[in-house]
């Protein structure tokens, strides 16, 4: 595959799954035109000690976001990187529900991580909850 053959590249706990993260992400870096999305298991989350070694997460490589930015250090051109958490309280009910969204993404113990590498000439536009798009650096 040619480099930037994709404006996008998206890989959702798939790299939990694969032995070499680092040679997957440089792939997945390099036919990448703009944006690199991850989402990835967070070893630092209560999910991690519900569930590491059971059911479908049975095999799982858990990450952290120090990790990410161990990975990202070896792409080139070095990334713009944005680390976001989700899933605090797995399993929860309605009261789950209504701590889940008063909390920060940005708080690092979400059991799911989203990560977004950008290229340095891309920018990248967030909308938080229905207010207008604007650009993050």
């Amino acid at each position: 595959m040619p480099d930037g053959a994709h404006d996008y590249v998206t890989a959702v706990t798939s790299l939990c799954f694969i032995a070499d993260t680092s040679h997957a992400l440089r792939e997945m870096w390099r036919v990448a035109r703009r944006v690199v999305l991850l989402g990835l298991l967070n070893r630092r989350s209560l999910l991690y000690r519900q569930k590491r070694g059971r059911g479908g997460y049975r095999g799982a490589h858990w990450d952290t976001p120090a990790e990410v930015r161990r990975w990202t250090e070896q792409l080139e051109p070095e990334p713009g990187v944005i680390v976001c958490s989700a899933i605090f309280l797995p399993g929860g009910g309605v009261l789950a529900r209504a701590v889940e969204a008063a909390l920060p993404g940005t708080l690092p113990w979400g059991g799911f991580l989203a990560i977004v590498l950008r290229k340095p000439d891309q920018r990248i536009y967030s909308v938080p909850h229905g207010d207008q798009a604007r650009e993050i650096t």
